[in-house]
């Protein structure tokens, strides 16, 4: 069976997702794996 080539995935982001206020002078790079770091702790 062959995947459907015109199926599209979305994915609803936000501002305030992409521009996170955290930790560090460069937080938009340490929140992100900071953030997953706690998922894969969970």
């Amino acid at each position: 069976m062959a995947a459907n080539p015109q199926a599209e995935t979305s994915m609803s982001l936000s501002v305030f997702d992409l521009f996170k206020i955290g930790i560090g002078p460069s937080s938009s790079h340490t929140v992100g794996p900071m953030r997953a770091a706690a998922r894969f702790a969970e």
